[in-house]
């Protein structure tokens, strides 16, 4: 089944990824590498998990806002991530250049 005929227009529509997976018969890790996979190939799937600004789950937008929000919010995520894993990036230069095999 097509996936993205699953996945509804605007925020407050959002579906879960629970629903998706029951609705596909699949795991719910399929259906999140399947969104992951369609969203490299370019397919513009957006997700909430603020119960504060509307529904939680993908869906896809339906207004500016709504992509606004999802970039936002994506972009954020990135930057805590790439903040978690910088102190390991300098650790591991630094054994680079001791050149030694454990920390």
């Amino acid at each position: 089944m097509d996936i993205l005929k699953l996945i509804p227009y605007g925020r407050d529509n959002s579906i879960s990824t629970v629903e998706l997976a029951n609705l596909l018969g699949e795991e719910t890790r399929t259906v999140r590498d399947r969104i992951s996979r369609l969203r490299r190939q370019g397919v513009i799937i957006c997700s909430n998990s603020d119960k504060s600004i509307g529904q939680t789950g993908y869906f896809q937008p339906i207004s500016r806002e709504e992509l606004e929000t999802f970039v936002k919010v994506e972009s954020a995520r990135i930057r805590t991530h790439r903040e978690a894993i910088a102190p390991a990036q300098r650790k591991l230069k630094a054994l680079e250049r001791k050149k030694v095999g454990s920390i």
